[in-house]
């Protein structure tokens, strides 16, 4: 029986995968991808099971359950200033990767052009050659990860379909308008960063330590000090000069004190 050729050729193991599962193999601490260590709030926790115990466990609407979607309405009111209607403009998917996916393969024809911010997720990418689209490059500035605008506008042309924004911007943490702890144990480093402004992953600059490349450095630091990262010039079309790693601190206080400490001795 002949294998069937992948639609997405380029497309391997993400890091995240290959760089948690070396996480595992050599028992390090694993900052590398973006999943907590700790428990879900209990209230949280019993509110599902009374539910599921209550019989809410069958096929949901398309768009998901309306008081979720009321209550989504409601958040984005209350944290963003954005008003919603939960009919017509709400839609509940089960991840940001299959919601991400499914916006472009509603919004983007053959031939459709997708500006997208590099770094950027990379699931971009895959969704928009699925889509029959092509994705256009745009570097962030360097060290502050801001949006160049006026790159932004030399880009746009007949064929642009789509701007992919998403702020905090994932993976430097960087906002369109402060990390905790972590940033606050590495004073003391020969890493440089500019603190996270927004989600829970923190970029450190090397290259005043070495000049390795990062995919081989996450993996080598990985072995021989037991701390997990991941690269960040996976993210890049074109990669840039400077040498950055993603850590993600949304994990325990020891976790993320324990890794600090680790970070200082390089």
């Amino acid at each position: 029986m002949a294998l069937l050729e992948s639609k997405l050729p380029r497309v391997g193991t993400t890091i995240f995968t290959r760089m948690s599962a070396l996480a595992a193999e050599c028992n390090a601490l694993n900052l590398s991808q973006g999943f907590p260590d700790f428990d879900a709030p209990a209230p949280l926790l019993d509110a599902m099971a009374r539910h599921v115990m209550a019989g809410h466990n069958q096929y949901a609407p398309m768009a998901g359950v309306l008081p979720l979607r009321e209550q989504i309405v409601a958040q984005a009111a209350l944290h963003m200033g954005i008003n919603c209607d939960p009919d017509s403009e709400i839609t509940v998917v089960p991840g940001a990767t299959e919601g991400i996916f499914c916006a472009v393969m509603a919004s983007v024809n053959p031939g459709d052009e997708v500006i997208v911010f590099d770094p950027c997720y990379d699931s971009y990418e895959p969704s928009i050659e699925l889509a029959g689209g092509r994705a256009v490059h745009i570097p962030l500035t360097e060290h502050t990860f801001a949006i160049d605008w006026e790159r932004v506008e030399s880009a746009i042309t007949s064929r642009t379909r789509l701007i992919i924004v998403n702020s905090p911007h994932n993976p430097s943490g960087s906002t369109l308008s402060h990390a905790d702890l972590f940033c606050r144990a590495l004073k003391n480093s020969r890493f440089s960063f500019t603190p996270s402004a927004g989600t829970y992953f923190q970029l450190l600059d090397y290259s005043a330590i070495v000049d390795t490349p990062d995919t081989r450095l996450a993996e080598d630091w990985t072995r021989q000090y037991g701390l997990a990262s991941i690269p960040v010039s996976v993210f890049y079309q074109t990669p840039p000069a400077q040498c950055y790693l993603r850590f993600c601190f949304a994990k325990s206080d020891d976790v993320l004190l324990e890794a600090a400490d680790i970070l200082c001795t390089i």
